[in-house]
C-alpha cells in the first residue's frame, strides 16, 4: 500500500496539522517540542507538527503579508484620525489619497514624515 506524504511548507498542507515525514528526513529535522507526546510521535512514527509561520507565504520583504497589511491599516487609521493636525487641505479626495499612499510618501518625502508624525501624536 502506498501512502502519499505531504512535505512541510507545501501549499496542500494546512498549518497545525500533523504530516508524515519521510524516513530519510526524520534524522535531519530537529524538533524542539516540549510535549512528550509530540516528541514520541516524531521519533516513532515520523510525524511532525507544523507551526503557524511555516505555513504562511512570505512577501518580498521577508514578512508575512498579513503583518504588512495590518501595519498599513494601523498607520492609515492613525493618520486619518490625526489629519486635522497636518498642513494639508481639508478636501476628502486629498485626505483619502494621502491616507492610502502613506507608506510610499513616508519613504520618499521628508515633509510628509513631519506631517505624519504630527498626525500620529494627535
Amino acid at each position: 500500500m502506498m501512502v502519499a506524504r505531504a512535505r512541510i511548507g507545501s501549499p496542500l498542507v494546512r498549518p497545525g496539522r500533523i504530516q508524515k515525514v519521510p524516513r530519510r528526513e526524520r534524522r535531519q529535522r530537529t524538533t524542539c517540542c516540549s510535549v512528550r507526546a509530540e516528541r514520541h510521535a516524531v521519533e516513532k512514527h515520523g510525524l511532525q507538527k507544523e507551526t503557524f509561520l511555516e505555513g504562511m507565504t512570505m512577501s518580498a520583504f521577508g514578512v508575512p503579508p498579513v503583518f504588512l497589511i495590518a501595519g498599513w491599516a494601523f498607520g492609515a487609521f492613525k493618520f486619518w484620525k490625526g489629519y486635522r493636525n497636518t498642513t494639508y487641505g481639508d478636501g476628502i479626495a486629498i485626505k483619502t489619497s494621502i491616507t492610502a499612499l502613506w507608506p510610499i510618501l513616508f519613504l520618499l518625502s521628508k515633509s510628509f514624515r513631519g506631517n505624519f508624525n504630527r498626525a500620529l501624536k494627535a
